[in-house]
This record gives structure tokens, sequence and C-alpha cells, in this order.
């Protein structure tokens, strides 16, 4: 993913707040401070969410968390799809 200068701003802010670990809420928080107007923790289609952040599975650090240190630096995080190795199947006895 390659970084613009508006989302390395966002992620600096980010980090800077609350570190490199960031939760959901405090991605919401962080968003409603910006005056990004939205209710409950769905923001509606169309604003300006950092959905991004939250649809990268190699920035999840558990569940609603997500690890930003990847992208501190203007490093960008591997966004490519994860290929599942098939385990050889073993009859148990």
């Amino acid at each position: 993913m390659k970084l613009t200068d508006e989302k390395r701003t966002l992620v600096n802010e980010l980090v800077s707040k609350y570190g490199n670990i960031v939760t959901r809420n405090q991605l919401c928080d962080f968003m409603r401070s910006k005056g990004v107007d939205f209710r409950g923790s769905r923001p509606p289609k169309g604003s300006p969410f950092p959905s991004w952040i939250t649809n990268t599975k190699s920035l999840r650090a558990g569940r609603g968390q997500y690890d930003l240190s990847s992208l501190v630096n203007g490093d960008s995080a591997d966004t490519s799809e994860k290929t599942e190795v098939e385990m050889p199947r073993v009859a148990i006895p």
C-alpha cells in the first residue's frame, strides 16, 4: 500500500496520540475529533473514515486492534492476500 501524504499525516497523528497499537474505538474518537459526524461504531458510506486501516489484514493486531508501526516511517504494510497452504491429511488410528 502506498501512502499518500494525507494518509501518512493521519497515521503519524494517530501514533503520536495513541501509540503504535490503535483500537477501533480510538479511530472513531479520533475521526469525531476531526469533525466526522457519525453515531455508534459504524461510519456512514462515503465518510472519510480510514477504512483502509481496518480493512488491511496485515495491520490487525487483535480483535479491533491495528498495529500502525509498519506505516509510521513511510513504510507500507503488505496488503497482498495471504495464501493458504494445504496441510497433508493424516489418518488417526
